[in-house]
């Protein structure tokens, strides 16, 4: 019998990108329910303790087995911080039931400079036969006065002869305002020792610092010469909300730009987006064809309180439910639970799976992470698709784990948009952790 899965956080937080206010999180319980009833089977439980300053010292996730009636380890994290409160060691092990002790499975440290940016990643993981740490990926930051990346340099190491080689690097260049305008990106040429040209953006901003253009073009070796590739324009309202995304790709044969896909944005009075709507251009017809819709409601705080996603039916020419979230908040504005429903069921007009997550708040999050949480926006979330888009007002470093910790990919997050691959990645919750911060992200196809 299909089972539905509820989290039950008894002493809250995790980093949710839709929600400002914020608790910490001590102990989550996991749950099971069978399908259609009420009846809930623990499963496990996640365990963590923070320093004084509230920051991250381990997570350990365990299992409940049914037959013992006891908790089993099964992962955990523990992190290190300097004094300004960099996270500059992450250690990532796993339970080994038959010599019940805890295995080396990864770890990541980084090394920031004098104005808490970060100027190195270090990636290794445990061999189990030499008992040691071996290195794998490395990557190096540069920043200008004004603390913009202006460098990212991205290493593996060489098993064979014990050295980093270089794999790929980015260069940024900046306006007067601080906007990036160019972004370079090359990888390493083993046979020439040289840098090759990949691919490069540049990015138009309007007087009021909104990004107006996004051009992606790439390198043709055979002309030597750049390739337009796509093209996204971005239209705001007088509030500087955007209202407008047309994308459209490069016709090599025609030598124009043929359209793509347009997402259009409504806002309420207090500037909160209530609808977001998704069209694909039809060659065929040389007109736009809906593809999604996602409309939000907000309480009298402007906190969201229900996000609802539906997919345009060629067939019906209707729009069909997909996914349906909500949010429940406390008189102080706390989010104290959240609901997913899912797999819309046509002709019962209901979602066959329901999850719901219940939070106890015991620690308000200071004033300095709200507005850290602030600098990133996640989205699409839940994930339908092969990409999560993360959009960042700083330059960073993240990790994307399973939610025993497991860390599945890495990579690097620059200014503005990012895209991070998920292709490979399999149904179910997992953990983005960006600047020493957790978010959840669904995926979802």
């Amino acid at each position: 019998m299909k089972t539905i899965k509820l989290l039950l956080i008894s002493v809250c937080l995790i980093s949710f990108s839709h929600a400002d206010a914020l608790c910490r999180q001590d102990t989550i319980y996991y749950y099971s329910f069978i399908a259609g009833s009420q009846v809930k089977n623990v499963t496990g439980r996640t365990l963590n303790k923070y320093n004084a300053n509230n920051k991250n010292l381990e997570y350990l996730y365990q299992t409940w087995n049914t037959s013992a009636n006891a908790w089993v380890n099964n992962s955990k994290n523990n992190s290190i911080y300097d004094a300004k409160n960099n996270e500059t060691e992450y250690v990532n092990q796993y339970w080994n039931t038959s010599s019940n002790a805890w295995v080396n499975s990864s770890k990541q440290n980084y090394v920031f400079d004098a104005k808490n940016n970060q100027t190195e990643y270090l990636s290794q993981y445990w061999n189990t036969s030499s008992n040691a740490w071996v290195n794998s990926q490395k990557y190096n930051y540069v920043y200008d006065a004004n603390n913009n990346q202006t460098e990212y340099l991205s290493q593996y190491w060489n098993t064979s002869s014990n050295a980093w080689l270089n794999s790929n690097k980015t260069n940024y260049v900046y306006d007067a305002n601080n906007n990036k305008t160019e972004q370079l990106s090359q990888t390493w040429n083993t046979g020439s020792n040289a840098w090759v040209n990949n691919q490069k953006y540049n990015y138009v901003y309007d007087a009021k610092n909104n990004q107006t253009e996004y051009l992606s073009q790439y390198w043709n070796t055979s002309s030597n010469a750049w390739v337009n590739s796509n093209k996204t324009n971005y239209v705001y309202d007088a509030n500087n909300n955007k209202t407008e995304q047309l994308t459209q790709y490069w016709n090599t044969s025609s030598n124009t730009w043929v359209n793509s896909s347009k997402n259009n944005y409504v806002y309420d009075a207090n500037n909160n987006k209530i609808e977001q709507s998704s069209q694909n251009w039809n060659t065929g017809s040389n007109s736009w064809i809906n593809n999604y819709k996602t409309n939000y409601a907000y309480n009298g705080q402007n906190k969201i309180t229900e996000q609802s996603n539906q997919n345009w039916n060629n067939s019906s020419n209707t729009w069909q439910n997909s996914d349906r979230y909500t949010y429940e908040f406390d008189n102080n504005g706390d989010q104290i639970a959240s609901d997913q429903y899912s797999n819309w069921n046509v002709s019962g007009t209901y979602y066959a799976y329901h999850t719901r997550e219940e939070y106890t708040c015991t620690f308000l999050a200071g004033i300095a992470q709200i507005e850290k949480q602030d600098l990133i926006n996640i989205y699409p979330n839940p994930v339908h698709g092969s990409n999560l888009t993360v959009t960042s007002k700083t330059q960073s470093t993240y990790q994307f784990m399973d939610y025993t910790g497991k860390v599945l990919n890495t990579g690097e997050i620059s200014l503005g948009e990012n895209t991070i691959p998920l292709t490979d990645v399999k149904n179910g919750l997992y953990l983005l952790r960006i600047d020493g911060m957790s978010y959840k992200v669904a995926v979802e196809r």
